[in-house]
């Protein structure tokens, strides 16, 4: 009989040695080292072989910024926005499973920017307007890149409202609804625009914030060729005041017809005026709404017109009682709804967001 083969013995099972555990090393993101980082770019401090345990993310002068650390405690975020063209330092300690502790350093620098540009808002915190009211962000210089300033904007509101931002100009964009506002809307608007390249070398220069709130639907309408002003609440008349508006037969004093906004109140104002020759003529009750310069205001002197022949220089004269309980009704934003004139503001002539058509008025956004 045959036998199988013979052997080497199995050979002995091999032990393993201990394996050597990771240090809990802290690195951030972006890079250690990093140079032009945008300052509102997100700044995160990772471990992902242990638990973090302590953070100093410190300005060139030393302060600590905030941040948060996560649930699991594998990352710290930095919770503030840096500064432009500063080195900002960061040491974090951080233990692996076994308990051993590991310090790591490093360091960021942002991006020095060429020039920065500001903005300003035409709407304030806590303030409450009337139904036309448009919403300005206006820039302190010309902005290269509008559509990625126009990205930064954003208006949030109570119920639905469908808006649109339009350029009026190199440094100027409004937002404004489709139809007026419904009333009492409340608005938010955010103009996110630290940081945000506009440009090469050129950024935004700091965030901006406001609260607001839309009153009640109040239209005032003039007739330039009744001579009379309807106000009208809920589409409802409730006073009707005799008027003058522009001189007639002057085109160039006519009282143009379109859809304006009170842009401005003032109690008590001198009018003067180069072009027609007068000065400092006193009036109550102003109330602007045209940055060509018409006014709807007080003009008791001019009372034996009123109601019966336009004799104004564009103003729309009321008497002081009428003046003064429009006045005191009237929010910056009421629209002012002229008709029946000579003459016809021109789209674009002035800042008048409602004079557009609302194909018009979309086309003027950079997106």
């Amino acid at each position: 009989m045959l036998t199988a083969c013979g052997g080497q013995d199995a050979a002995a099972p091999v032990t393993a040695g201990p394996v050597a555990e990771r240090e809990a090393v802290v690195v951030s993101e972006p890079a250690d080292g990093a140079k032009d980082l945008n300052p509102a770019a997100p700044v995160v401090l990772k471990s992902p072989d242990g638990e973090i345990a302590s953070v100093a993310f410190t300005t060139p002068g030393g302060t600590p910024l905030k941040g948060t650390l996560a649930e699991d405690k594998h990352s710290w975020t930095l919770g503030e926005a840096l500064g432009f063209g500063k080195t900002y330092a960061w040491t974090a300690t951080a233990k692996n499973k076994s308990g051993k502790v590991k310090e790591s350093k490093g360091s960021l620098t942002t991006v020095a920017p060429g020039k920065t540009i500001a903005a300003s808002l035409d709407v304030g915190d806590n303030q409450t307007y009337g139904v036309g009211k448009g919403i300005g962000v206006k820039f302190n210089a010309p902005v290269p890149d509008r559509a990625a300033a126009q990205k930064a904007l954003t208006v949030k509101t109570s119920v639905p409202v469908e808006g649109a931002w339009g350029w009026v100009s190199d440094s100027e964009v409004r937002w404004r609804p489709k139809l007026y506002w419904p009333a009492n809307t409340t608005v938010h608007l955010d103009a996110k625009i630290y940081a945000v390249p506009f440009g090469p070398g050129v950024y935004g220069a700091e965030d901006l914030t406001a609260d607001f709130t839309i009153g009640r639907n109040l239209i005032i309408k003039g007739d330039v060729a009744t001579h009379r002003v309807i106000v009208e609440q809920n589409d409802q008349p409730i006073a009707d005041y005799p008027a003058s508006f522009g001189l007639d037969s002057a085109p160039d004093r006519n009282t143009p017809n379109g859809a304006y906004v009170i842009m401005e109140k003032t109690g008590f104002m001198k009018m003067t005026s180069q072009r027609y020759g007068y000065t400092d003529i006193p009036t109550h009750n102003a109330m602007l709404i045209s940055t060509n310069g018409e006014f709807l205001h007080e003009l008791e002197s001019n009372r034996w017109n009123l109601g019966k022949a336009n004799t104004s220089h564009g103003c729309i004269n009321l008497g002081m009682a009428e003046s003064t309980e429009l006045f005191n009704w009237a929010l910056v934003g009421d629209p002012v709804v002229i008709t029946n004139s000579g003459t016809t503001m021109p789209a674009g002539a002035e800042i008048h967001d409602w004079q557009y058509s609302w194909a018009e008025w979309q086309a003027k956004s950079a997106l």
